[in-house]
């Protein structure tokens, strides 16, 4: 889950482009591409729910994730709309729509900061209010009355493929342990010297292997059976000082973005993505200066990332959603039928449909 994200969700008007990362080139490989194609016109086949023309219960859409059904399962939290104060869970069959929230379920909280689906197609959901598993029928809620949290606002979720789950809590105080892991009967706090402690985490993954990745406050933070690992930019080649969201690839290969800033590279201060392949980054740069100019919008500002079934990287920022096969491209610019930036979350459907949440709803792109 993506901190940085909701920060831009609740101060939309106020974004700042700070806290700007560096980026030691000798220790990562770098790809500086072309810039990316414009887009002159509208995706023929994008379609864009609102809670308008559909089921949302609100059109700041946070979250989205696809069970094995085919069901869309979407995830709203406050956005920068005073007046877009419903949130909740939505489910979409393809036809009908339906809302979970605090008033006609055991769902802990309205506020939805993270999905995650479990081997055996439940849904676990962080709200700011705890975190709940549902398998379409019965509701499990866990909070700081049943389990060891801190804080009942989850950041972040995921599942192992042996049906065990990790889960990041927020704090109330500086030090505190937010990293947990639950093996179906009971939660334990996370104790290693390198686990993330108040404040550190934005997202998890948990990979095919069973290997937990966690973002952290100074670097990205790796737990196998054996040991933890944590790379840090100065000491062990990690090319991020903060990492933003994290997605494995069809080979395995770790993506992230940036956490709320850029890429100061030859002077030049750029976006970038970064794929981890187990023994080296690499960085692929966004040339940000004359592309952005161009098009008048801020400079890329990567938010949330997937990969096709080809294994080329679709980027959701603030500018609207890119795809990178050696050289950027534009799909959905941020004016195109009226939606608004940010763009916070992507997954396929069957590698057919890529569903991507945004502040104006969620959107149905058919890539061509």
């Amino acid at each position: 889950m993506n901190l940085s994200a909701l920060n831009l969700m609740n101060c939309f008007t106020s974004v700042s482009i700070c806290g700007l990362l560096s980026l030691s080139l000798s220790t990562c490989r770098s790809h500086l591409p072309p810039p990316p194609t414009p887009v002159n016109r509208l995706p023929p086949t994008l379609v864009q729910y609102t809670k308008e023309n559909s089921g949302l219960p609100s059109n700041a859409v946070s979250r989205v994730v696809i069970d094995r059904q085919g069901i869309v399962w979407a995830g709203t939290y406050r956005g920068h709309i005073a007046s877009d104060s419903s949130r909740g869970l939505a489910r979409f069959d393809g036809t009908n729509w339906q809302v979970f929230d605090t008033q006609n379920s055991p769902l802990p909280g309205n506020g939805i900061l993270d999905l995650a689906l479990a081997p055996d197609d439940a849904l676990w959901v962080a709200t700011d209010k705890g975190l709940a598993r549902f398998d379409g029928k019965n509701w499990r809620v866990f909070t700081k009355a049943n389990a060891p949290f801190p804080s009942d606002f989850i950041v972040a979720v995921d599942v192992v493929s042996d049906g065990r789950v990790w889960a990041a809590t927020g704090a109330t105080a500086r030090g505190q342990k937010i990293l947990f892991l639950f093996d179906g009967t009971r939660w334990q706090e996370q104790n290693a010297p390198e686990a993330p402690t108040a404040y550190e985490v934005s997202d998890l993954l948990v990979d095919r292997n069973q290997t937990l990745f966690s973002t952290r406050g100074r670097g990205l933070l790796r737990r196998t059976a054996q040991q933890w690992t944590v790379f840090r930019k100065d000491t062990l080649g990690m090319p991020l000082t903060k990492v933003g969201r994290l997605h494995e690839d069809g080979t395995g290969g770790i993506w992230m973005t940036p956490y709320n800033g850029l890429i100061e590279s030859s002077g030049e201060r750029t976006g970038a993505i970064v794929r981890f392949d187990g023994r080296r980054f690499e960085a692929i740069l966004f040339p940000a200066d004359e592309q952005n100019a161009k098009l008048d919008y801020f400079p890329f500002y990567p938010l949330s990332i997937t990969t096709d079934v080809l294994g080329r990287p679709w980027v959701g920022e603030i500018a609207g959603l890119y795809r990178y096969d050696g050289n950027w491209h534009l799909t959905i610019p941020r004016d195109a039928k009226g939606i608004d930036f940010p763009f916070y979350d992507l997954t396929f459907q069957a590698q057919k449909r890529l569903w991507v949440a945004t502040n104006r709803g969620l959107l149905q792109f058919m890539p061509e």
